[in-house]
């Protein structure tokens, strides 16, 4: 419960700094996956409400998965699994937020990139009204 309470006082004062810090965890060697989290990353990066997280910043975290969805003609598109999940420094407690799965071809890539960026920030709102309501029922 102590630790709890702790993640909610730390996330509390981050999101009224409104710049809520996200960790990204890939797993996958395709090309189109690789550019997917890439063009991710520069998004948050360039975002006034999010930046890519210090080490031990706790954080929003993504997790994302990427395969080549066709290894016939390998550099084309990817299927994507991502899950936002919300944990204290060192990944000891994780709360789920949400998830999602989908597919990009190369000539899309930068415009799902924006679309998990919006989901991630939509999921940060999420978070921020949670906390917002409990904050007021005190």
């Amino acid at each position: 419960m102590k630790k709890i309470v702790i993640i909610f006082i730390l996330l509390t004062n981050l999101i009224y700094a409104f710049d809520m810090p996200i960790k990204i965890f890939h797993t996958g060697n395709d090309s189109v996956g690789e550019r997917l989290v890439y063009f991710l990353k520069e998004n948050i990066t360039k975002s006034p409400f999010m930046h890519i997280a210090k080490d031990k910043e706790i954080a929003i975290e993504i997790v994302i998965i990427t395969l080549d969805s066709d290894k016939k003609n390998s550099g084309y598109s990817t299927v994507y699994s991502i899950t936002w999940t919300t944990s204290s420094n060192g990944g000891l407690v994780a709360y789920y937020l949400s998830s999602n799965v989908g597919y990009s071809g190369t000539d899309r890539i930068r415009e799902v990139a924006e679309l998990l960026t919006a989901l991630t920030y939509q999921e940060a709102q999420t978070l921020i009204s949670i906390i917002e309501k409990n904050q007021t029922k005190k």
